[in-house]
Protein backbone atom coordinates (compact mmCIF):
# COMPACT_ATOMS: atom_id res chain seq x y z
CA UNK A 1 0.00 0.00 0.00
CA UNK A 2 1.53 3.47 -0.98
CA UNK A 3 1.58 6.05 1.42
CA UNK A 4 -0.05 9.48 0.25
CA UNK A 5 1.14 12.51 0.80
CA UNK A 6 -0.71 14.73 3.78
CA UNK A 7 -3.06 17.28 2.19
CA UNK A 8 -1.70 20.64 2.55
CA UNK A 9 -4.44 22.58 1.16
CA UNK A 10 -7.79 21.82 -0.29
CA UNK A 11 -9.26 24.66 -2.30
CA UNK A 12 -12.75 22.92 -2.93
CA UNK A 13 -13.82 23.13 0.94
CA UNK A 14 -12.26 26.47 1.26
CA UNK A 15 -12.52 28.50 -2.01
CA UNK A 16 -15.34 28.56 -4.33
CA UNK A 17 -14.85 30.17 -7.66
CA UNK A 18 -10.84 29.37 -7.81
CA UNK A 19 -8.96 26.03 -7.66
CA UNK A 20 -5.50 25.23 -7.37
CA UNK A 21 -4.32 23.96 -10.61
CA UNK A 22 -0.98 22.14 -9.30
CA UNK A 23 1.21 21.90 -6.35
CA UNK A 24 4.40 20.89 -6.20
CA UNK A 25 6.09 19.59 -2.52
CA UNK A 26 10.04 19.22 -2.17
CA UNK A 27 10.10 19.97 1.70
CA UNK A 28 13.33 21.73 2.63
CA UNK A 29 13.68 22.52 -1.24
CA UNK A 30 11.00 23.94 -3.22
CA UNK A 31 7.07 24.29 -2.69
CA UNK A 32 5.03 25.23 -5.53
CA UNK A 33 1.41 25.66 -5.87
CA UNK A 34 -0.26 27.80 -8.18
CA UNK A 35 -3.96 29.42 -7.90
CA UNK A 36 -6.63 30.96 -10.37
CA UNK A 37 -9.19 33.63 -9.32
CA UNK A 38 -12.10 35.87 -11.03
CA UNK A 39 -13.90 38.07 -8.50
CA UNK A 40 -12.98 40.65 -5.60
CA UNK A 41 -14.22 38.38 -3.11
CA UNK A 42 -12.32 35.70 -4.34
CA UNK A 43 -9.58 37.38 -4.33
CA UNK A 44 -9.65 38.55 -0.80
CA UNK A 45 -9.88 35.20 0.15
CA UNK A 46 -7.27 33.83 -1.51
CA UNK A 47 -4.78 36.44 -0.15
CA UNK A 48 -6.11 35.76 3.28
CA UNK A 49 -4.58 32.19 2.67
CA UNK A 50 -1.66 32.85 1.09
CA UNK A 51 -0.39 35.29 3.29
CA UNK A 52 -0.16 32.73 6.18
CA UNK A 53 2.81 31.00 4.01
CA UNK A 54 4.95 34.13 5.04
CA UNK A 55 6.54 34.72 8.50
CA UNK A 56 4.27 35.67 11.29
CA UNK A 57 5.49 39.42 11.65
CA UNK A 58 4.84 40.22 7.96
CA UNK A 59 1.31 38.52 7.21
CA UNK A 60 -1.14 41.33 7.74
CA UNK A 61 1.24 43.75 5.55
CA UNK A 62 1.55 40.57 2.97
CA UNK A 63 -2.17 40.14 3.24
CA UNK A 64 -2.87 44.07 2.20
CA UNK A 65 -0.63 43.86 -0.40
CA UNK A 66 -1.98 41.06 -2.31
CA UNK A 67 -5.27 42.77 -1.69
CA UNK A 68 -3.94 45.43 -3.74
CA UNK A 69 -2.01 43.52 -6.33
CA UNK A 70 -5.25 41.44 -7.18
CA UNK A 71 -7.39 43.69 -7.30
CA UNK A 72 -5.62 45.58 -9.57
CA UNK A 73 -5.31 42.42 -12.02
CA UNK A 74 -9.57 42.63 -12.19
CA UNK A 75 -9.94 46.11 -12.42
CA UNK A 76 -7.32 47.32 -14.95
CA UNK A 77 -6.10 44.16 -16.45
CA UNK A 78 -9.13 42.44 -16.62
CA UNK A 79 -11.74 44.98 -17.02
CA UNK A 80 -9.67 48.22 -18.37
CA UNK A 81 -10.68 50.58 -15.53
CA UNK A 82 -8.03 53.07 -15.88
CA UNK A 83 -6.67 55.98 -12.87
CA UNK A 84 -9.35 58.34 -13.99
CA UNK A 85 -12.27 56.40 -14.43
CA UNK A 86 -11.70 54.31 -11.11
CA UNK A 87 -10.88 58.05 -9.26
CA UNK A 88 -14.43 59.19 -10.69
CA UNK A 89 -16.07 55.33 -10.02
CA UNK A 90 -14.74 56.28 -6.39
CA UNK A 91 -15.77 59.28 -5.49
CA UNK A 92 -19.45 58.28 -7.10
CA UNK A 93 -19.52 55.49 -4.80
CA UNK A 94 -20.09 53.57 -8.28
CA UNK A 95 -17.05 51.67 -8.44
CA UNK A 96 -17.89 48.57 -6.90
CA UNK A 97 -21.22 48.11 -8.79
CA UNK A 98 -19.19 48.99 -11.99
CA UNK A 99 -17.04 46.32 -11.15
CA UNK A 100 -19.53 43.67 -11.32
CA UNK A 101 -21.04 44.81 -14.05
CA UNK A 102 -18.34 44.78 -16.16
CA UNK A 103 -17.31 40.48 -14.81
CA UNK A 104 -21.00 39.80 -16.07
CA UNK A 105 -19.92 40.94 -19.85
CA UNK A 106 -19.18 38.40 -22.43
CA UNK A 107 -15.82 39.22 -22.83
CA UNK A 108 -14.51 39.28 -19.00
CA UNK A 109 -16.39 36.39 -17.63
CA UNK A 110 -14.38 33.82 -18.55
CA UNK A 111 -10.68 35.44 -17.56
CA UNK A 112 -9.31 34.54 -14.38
CA UNK A 113 -6.35 35.71 -12.96
CA UNK A 114 -3.06 33.07 -12.36
CA UNK A 115 -1.26 32.92 -9.39
CA UNK A 116 2.40 30.58 -8.85
CA UNK A 117 3.82 31.01 -4.81
CA UNK A 118 6.70 29.24 -4.52
CA UNK A 119 8.56 28.88 -1.26
CA UNK A 120 12.56 28.30 -0.96
CA UNK A 121 14.45 28.23 2.11
CA UNK A 122 16.09 31.83 1.18
CA UNK A 123 12.80 33.82 -0.11
CA UNK A 124 8.86 33.32 -1.09
CA UNK A 125 8.09 34.36 -4.45
CA UNK A 126 4.58 35.40 -5.90
CA UNK A 127 3.60 35.84 -9.63
CA UNK A 128 0.22 37.30 -10.35
CA UNK A 129 -0.58 37.43 -14.19
CA UNK A 130 -3.78 39.10 -15.56
CA UNK A 131 -4.89 38.58 -19.00
CA UNK A 132 -5.00 41.99 -19.97
CA UNK A 133 -2.84 44.07 -21.99
CA UNK A 134 -0.52 45.21 -19.55
CA UNK A 135 0.54 48.84 -18.92
CA UNK A 136 3.60 50.66 -18.72
CA UNK A 137 5.00 50.63 -14.98
CA UNK A 138 8.80 52.31 -16.45
CA UNK A 139 6.49 55.53 -16.21
CA UNK A 140 4.52 54.60 -12.85
CA UNK A 141 5.95 56.66 -9.96
CA UNK A 142 7.41 54.29 -7.62
CA UNK A 143 7.98 56.21 -4.52
CA UNK A 144 5.85 57.23 -1.74
CA UNK A 145 6.89 61.26 -2.31
CA UNK A 146 4.59 63.48 -0.98
CA UNK A 147 0.88 62.50 1.06
CA UNK A 148 -1.72 62.08 -1.98
CA UNK A 149 -5.43 62.74 -0.70
CA UNK A 150 -6.36 61.08 -3.54
CA UNK A 151 -8.88 58.19 -3.51
CA UNK A 152 -7.01 56.12 -5.62
CA UNK A 153 -3.29 55.33 -6.94
CA UNK A 154 -0.71 54.35 -4.32
CA UNK A 155 -1.10 50.73 -4.33
CA UNK A 156 1.45 49.40 -6.40
CA UNK A 157 4.19 52.05 -4.30
CA UNK A 158 2.50 50.67 -0.83
CA UNK A 159 3.38 47.26 -2.56
CA UNK A 160 6.94 48.23 -2.94
CA UNK A 161 7.85 49.98 -0.12
CA UNK A 162 6.06 47.99 2.35
CA UNK A 163 5.31 44.60 1.86
CA UNK A 164 7.55 43.26 -0.70
CA UNK A 165 11.57 43.13 -0.89
CA UNK A 166 11.86 43.14 -4.13
CA UNK A 167 9.35 43.43 -6.83
CA UNK A 168 9.43 43.06 -11.01
CA UNK A 169 7.18 43.38 -14.14
CA UNK A 170 7.30 41.68 -17.08
CA UNK A 171 7.82 43.74 -20.32
CA UNK A 172 4.23 43.35 -21.31
CA UNK A 173 3.15 44.65 -17.89
CA UNK A 174 0.35 42.23 -16.82
CA UNK A 175 2.75 39.71 -14.44
CA UNK A 176 4.05 41.46 -11.06
CA UNK A 177 6.91 39.11 -9.41
CA UNK A 178 7.16 40.17 -5.80
CA UNK A 179 9.82 38.43 -3.12
CA UNK A 180 9.85 38.18 0.18
CA UNK A 181 13.52 37.15 1.54
CA UNK A 182 13.05 34.63 4.41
Amino acid sequence: MTKQPPVLFNPTLAFSQYQTIWEMNFPHLLQSYCYSFKTPPDAKQLAHYLSSFYPLATQHLIELGLNELFLNAIEHGHLGIDYALKSHLKKTQQWENEIYERLKQQEHQYKSVDVLLEINPAYILLKIRDQGEGFNWLHHNTKLDAPSFELCGRGLILVKELCFDKVEFSKKGNEISCFRYL
